[in-house]
């Protein structure tokens, strides 16, 4: 199905329509699902001497709730509304250099976005800024509207790999961490369609078997060049802060091939068979084989009978629009949670507390 207006009303929704100053200015963001392996890319670019690329920064995200096209009484409201309540923390910046950039442009969050980044390009000496936080996903044609020589880099992972990695990390259930891939999925495939010229998808598994050709293949879509440096694990990163170092640690070492398949390792048979039941048709729609799956219990076949139906409903596109719109995400939130609380498949060392599962 189509996704809602919100989506598609986007282009002719657009701010400061007589002149556009962000006309010039020439971003790239990163997105994927979650345990893509969107914090290594960003590493390895970082370490590029022409891109700086921020810490993760959620800045789309973060502003929906105060209104995106609002234009504010002058940059010290737009400042206090947002730069140090959100994630943009991180960024370590002085508002009076975010403040002073921002004298040129009208007080709007879309000039706003534009002056922090370029803030911190400025503040790491670097010519060329990108922005990794795999939820801007949803915000695909917000940024490519907002600003005309924006680029959108979809790091795509094996949802079976993938998705053990949620479950083990951010345990919010095998069921649950599988529908969020496959939504993830949907919306990349949506993009690719529509923005042809602007998105481009990059798969884990080259990255990993294969990191300077595919490094060099991101890096012509920017009209940059391959540089050694970006697989030299010596060459500093800030990309990821003190206090996601516990989950992230690993994107600043070695590259390491185990973590493609790992699923035929680490998976049971039941857990594979509920990731078949999800994410196969989409794995091959994207070039992935289908998911060898030995014969599993009546009662696994029958759970995932009666529960898939009801995530591929509150997982397309347009239904998480929708629901985010009209602020029904914790309603929504409760009865999935309901429906998948009992006999979860889940991955070693996560645990099997009701958690809130987020439907986004």
């Amino acid at each position: 199905m189509k996704p809602t207006s919100s989506t598609q009303n986007t282009a002719s929704a657009r701010p400061d329509t007589d002149s556009d100053p962000n006309s010039t200015f020439e971003p790239f963001f990163i997105v994927g699902a979650p345990r893509s392996g969107t914090t290594l890319l960003t590493v390895m670019l970082d370490r590029h001497s022409s891109i700086a690329m921020t810490p993760e920064t959620k800045i789309f995200g973060d502003m929906r709730p105060q209104g995106r096209y609002r234009t504010f009484r002058n940059h010290e409201a737009v400042l206090n509304s947002f730069l140090f309540r959100t994630h943009l923390i991180d960024l370590r910046l002085e508002p009076a250099d975010v403040l002073e950039r921002c004298r040129d442009f009208e007080p709007t969050y879309r000039n706003y976005v534009r002056c922090v980044l370029e803030t911190y390009r400025i503040q790491q000496g670097k010519p060329r800024i990108g922005e990794k936080t795999p939820e801007h996903m949803w915000d695909v044609p917000t940024i490519l509207d907002w600003y005309p020589r924006s680029k959108v880099i979809w790091l795509l992972r094996d949802g079976r790999d993938g998705t053990l990695s949620i479950d083990r990390v951010l345990q919010r259930g095998l069921r649950t961490a599988c529908f969020l891939w496959w939504q993830y999925a949907k919306f990349g495939q949506m993009w690719e369609r529509r923005y042809p010229e602007r998105f481009r998808r990059v798969t884990f598994e080259s990255l990993v078997a294969h990191p300077k050709e595919t490094l060099s293949e991101v890096l012509a879509f920017l009209g940059l060049e391959f540089e050694p440096s970006m697989l030299n694990t010596s060459v500093k990163s800030e990309t990821v802060p003190e206090h996601e170092m516990g989950h992230k640690r690993t994107s600043l070492g070695a590259l390491n091939p185990s973590k493609v398949g790992e699923y035929n390792r680490l998976a049971t048979v039941e857990q594979q068979a509920l990731m078949a039941s999800i994410m196969d048709r989409q794995l091959v729609r994207l070039g992935y084989k289908p998911t060898d799956v030995a014969p599993v219990p009546a009662r696994t076949r029958l759970a995932n009978a009666l529960k898939n139906p009801v995530g591929f409903l509150l997982y397309q596109p347009w239904v998480r629009r929708f629901v985010n719109a009209a602020g029904l995400r914790l309603k929504v939130t409760a009865l999935w949670r309901r429906l998948t609380a009992a006999s979860r498949p889940r991955s070693p060392g996560s645990k099997s507390a009701d958690e809130e599962i987020k439907v986004s």
